[in-house]
């Protein structure tokens, strides 16, 4: 694992700076800043936070928060899919950390407790000694390097027991907090000069308010944004009090809380709409937060209160949205600081904006303003942070004139860019922004007394996590390795780069009604309304196709382009046009088309009634596959009914695809198999009976599976379980069509039925197939179409009876990877290639060799040219293939790359 330095300022202070470190080398930055520009007792700095960088998530008792909860149970809520386990690895690393941070020549590292990692519960009851020696041993080796540390108590990461009776939105939260204080001041106290209480309480409310972050909540129509404050707030107070009282006379540190604001300018700069909406807005973020602090009168703004009084009146509350401070707190608050800490980034413009009385409850609804970025400011390679440094120096000057000069530490400022070591985007805005800075300090005399840069590393940026980017396959290769009718080919799926949603007739399907009306189950939150815009720029497609040298171009149908209602009452000329053209385009280039029938995008109005859960379902797909056969089998030879059934299946049960539901407890998940195995069988034998004789043309479903290994080779448990989990998840579609007995694999069958007992059914979860159904199935293959990409280790799990039922609790048996394996830029996706030769061997002795077509196989990496991951990937997958089919004579016919073109990739979007 590689960890960079994200740092550099401008040339009279620092030398531009990024570092690329391995695991095996420290840094040595060899660079210092000129100092004497600025006050000599100004302090410069870095940061970090626990979660972003510290990894080693449930070593030595360290607990779960709220952020390990989140990435763990909802995955795709992170845009590239991955945690911050690792992340940089600080736990182990932290003396290469503090040596960049030493090199450098910086003398203040401010970095964050992880509170589970110190009281795993939340509370006292349990204090957890390795978290505490980890921080002690950090704490040592910074103030060894005549670096003063600057402790942030709670940077984002709520102990999850907390969050399970509300978290933030609970007012006893701020005793636990203040207890919490009260361990680390007593522990680390005596050797740390400056506290933070709370990072950026504004972005905590956010994730109470509008699911920007953990615990990833959406409270605000019933004020739980406010509510979350108000308790940060009383938290805050209660620490800074507890330190002022206990430990400030023998310690002598020094306590604040980190506020971040952007600048906000008015719009029209001479609107005084604008320019009241601009200090409104300011009042409603850091104002909310900074005048019960900093100003003389305390407690919230007043234009704040006012206005979420009168709106909570008008909503018909008995009660505002925005708690109230006893006068206890309010004195408690008062003066709660020794300095103003300071996070900023960037600015706005605030235009104002006389929401309807018809806008849902919200602290945004209650500002009345817009935001929006002059499109002449700079970029940086994060859309929202423009390099603007007036706002810099005017936001000092804001808070100079709004509460009295207090002295300022910047706690984090900095910009991101696209990793290039050659970071002159960066140079160019630490030199404006520390310029700025100065001007501030020296022309305006604003009280400014350090600064602290973010980050030290590049870390896991919370939802955004490492946001890596896919790449699509652009490497030619050697076909004369391969047998001379070997087919070569690539992939796409329509809902994922056609675009044109609801043009020329089209009618609306699942993953359109998904992502209209639960935009937020999408990470980056987008949808596939343009996506790659293949609809209008198929010929650019099928050039692409012709310029790499392939044969076979594999794409599906969209059903609801060509059927908008999903029947054959109403046939979408427009649509068949469209996909004439397409086939005829690329036969026009030699290409032959692969058609898939449905790759997921189910038409909607077939959805309402059940979807694939409905057994009418496998009648109109069969009729639907009738009309494609009919409409473009004379120029079709390879077509795929489904794609990957397991996939289809899995939008019934855990909310992992569109629809978007969990029905595993009443068996939706075997329902939804069932159906498509159904489906498939009705569509393979009509093309049999109907087309075959005349088109000529072939007809499989793509399955999809990685291989199991067992956990531990030797244990004979672990080696039944992998057996029993690949039946689980491939031989439930695979042994019904290949198998010689047909019918689910006995397994599956022995289990669920027997769980099924146990959970009082009258039935199984798994339906049966009638004797008709067993054999229209079996046999019902030309080819067996197989998409791969990595492998997994299983290891037997005899689930207690407590476990609720479903698919996996069936399986009795948990999967993990080996840490050794190579990693793409997905962390399920392992360079295992050994497992795809053994897969191919394991179908072959399965399924007595039938002729395998590869559907998919591929790799994500970050997005560079120099792609070198991907060019190892296949070129050890490829060479696997090649083993199983010339040493192990593998029937393989063929291999289709995913995917043509970087495309709207389902629930993680575009990112």
């Amino acid at each position: 694992m590689y960890r960079w330095l994200f740092l550099a300022l401008l040339p009279l202070l620092w030398s531009t700076v990024e570092l690329k470190r391995s695991q095996d080398k420290g840094g040595n930055l060899g660079t210092q800043m000129n100092k004497h520009q600025f006050p000599p007792g100004f302090l410069w700095g870095c940061s970090t936070a626990a979660f972003q960088v510290e990894g080693a998530w449930n070593e030595d008792g360290k607990g779960e928060n709220i952020w390990d909860h989140l990435v763990h149970t909802q995955p795709d809520l992170v845009k590239d899919r991955q945690n911050a386990d690792v992340a940089c690895d600080s736990y182990h690393k932290y003396k290469e950390d503090v040596a960049l941070i030493r090199d450098i020549g910086f003398q203040v590292y401010r970095f964050s407790l992880s509170w589970s990692r110190i009281l795993p519960t939340g509370d006292t009851d349990r204090i957890n000694e390795k978290g505490v020696q980890y921080y002690r041993n950090l704490i040592n080796e910074v103030l060894s390097k005549n670096i003063q540390p600057m402790v942030t108590l709670n940077h984002y990461d709520l102990p999850q027991p907390l969050q399970e009776f509300g978290g933030w939105a609970n007012p006893v939260v701020a005793d636990y907090f203040e207890s919490f204080a009260d361990v680390a001041f007593k522990t680390f106290g005596d050797k740390v000069p400056y506290w933070i209480t709370i990072n950026e309480p504004l972005d905590v409310m956010g994730g109470y308010g509008y699911k920007s972050g953990a615990p990833y909540l959406n409270l605000s129509g019933l004020g739980g944004d406010y509510l979350v404050a108000h308790n940060l707030l009383r938290a805050h107070a209660k620490a800074y009090r507890l330190y002022e009282k206990k430990y400030k006379s023998l310690q002598k540190g020094k306590v604040s809380i980190t506020l971040d604001s952007c600048n906000y300018y008015p719009h029209n700069a001479t609107s005084k709409e604008d320019q009241e909406a601009a200090e409104r807005v300011f009042q409603f973020t850091l104002g909310l937060f900074a005048h019960p602090i900093y100003s003389e009168a305390g407690d919230y703004p007043p234009i704040v209160r006012q206005i979420v009084d009168q709106n909570s009146a008008k909503e018909g509350r008995a009660r505002s949205r925005l708690p109230r401070f006893t006068e206890e707190e309010i004195k408690a608050l008062k003066g709660s600081f020794d300095f103003f800490a300071l996070n900023h980034y960037t600015s706005i413009l605030i235009a104002n904006n006389n929401h309807t009385s018809n806008a849902p409850p919200s602290t945004i609804n209650d500002r009345a303003a817009t935001f929006s970025q002059d499109p002449n400011w700079p970029s940086s390679n994060s859309p929202w942070l423009k390099v603007v440094p007036d706002g810099f120096r005017a936001l000092l000057n804001w808070i100079k004139k709004e509460y009295n000069n207090p002295p300022v530490f910047i706690t984090e400022n900095g910009f991101s860019d696209d990793g290039r070591l050659d970071d002159e985007g960066r140079i160019d805005y630490y030199a404006k922004y520390l310029t700025a800075m100065q001007k501030a300090l020296v022309n305006d005399k604003c009280n400014i007394i350090g600064y602290t840069a973010w980050s030290i590393l590049d870390n896991f940026e919370w939802l955004d996590g490492y946001t890596f980017h896919s790449k699509s396959f652009h490497n030619k290769m050697n076909k004369d390795q391969f047998p001379k009718d070997f087919l070569w080919g690539c992939a796409t799926a329509s809902y994922q780069v056609e675009g044109a949603w609801n043009e020329d007739g089209k009618g609306e399907n699942i993953w359109d009604r998904l992502v209209h009306t639960n935009p937020a189950a999408v990470v980056d939150k987008q949808n596939g309304d343009v996506a790659c815009d293949s609809y209008h720029k198929y010929k650019e497609d099928v050039a692409i196709i012709k310029d790499l040298g392939f044969q076979v171009y594999r794409f599906s149908l969209s059903w609801s382009r060509i059927l908008p209602t999903g029947d054959i009452d109403k046939i979408n000329e427009k649509g068949v046009q469209y996909y004439r053209n397409l086939i005829d385009e690329l036969l026009l280039n030699n290409i032959q088309p692969m058609v898939t029938l449905y790759h997921w995008d189910l038409p909607q109005p077939l959805q309402d009634f059940g979807g694939w859960t409905n057994a009418i379902i496998a009648d109109y797909f069969e009729t639907y596959a009738d009309f494609a056969y009919k409409t473009f089998g004379d120029k079709v030879k390879l077509w795929i009914t489904i794609k990957e059934t397991l996939e289809a299946m899995q939008g019934y049960d855990f909310k992992t695809y569109a629809p978007y539901l969990s029905m595993t407890g009443v068996g939706g998940e075997y329902l939804a198999a069932h159906n498509l195995l159904r489906s498939h069988a009705k569509a393979y034998r009509l093309y049999e009976k109907k087309y075959k004789p005349s088109q000529k043309g072939k007809v499989a479903l793509t399955l999809n599976t990685h291989f199991n290994y067992p956990l531990d080779p030797s244990s004979k448990e672990d080696q039944e379980a992998a057996e029993r989990y690949i039946q689980f998840k491939f031989g439930l579609f695979a042994h019904p069509i290949y198998s010689q007995a047909g019918d689910y694999p006995p397994i599956v069958r022995q289990i669920v039925d027997q769980n099924s007992a146990k959970e009082g059914r009258a039935r199984s979860r798994l339906p049966r197939f009638t004797e008709e159904e067993i054999k229209a199935l079996k046999g019902s293959f030309d080819f067996f179409a197989l998409n791969h990409y990595t492998s997994i280790l299983i290891a037997n799990n005899n689930q207690s009876s407590n476990a609720p039922p479903s698919i996996i609790n069936d399986r009795a048996a948990t999967y993990s990877q080996d840490p050794n394996w190579p990693s793409s830029n997905s962390p399920w996706l392992k360079v295992v290639p050994d497992g795809f030769r053994a897969l191919l061997n394991w179908i072959k002795k399965e399924y007595n060799n039938p002729p395998v077509f590869i559907t998919e196989n591929g790799f994500s990496d970050d997005g560079r040219l120099d792609d070198e991951g991907r060019i190892d990937y296949y070129a050890k997958y490829l060479t696997a293939m090649q083993k199983a089919l010339v040493n192990d004579k593998c029937n393989i016919i063929g291999y289709t790359a995913w995917s043509l073109l970087d495309n709207f990739e389902w629930l993680c979007g575009y990112t």
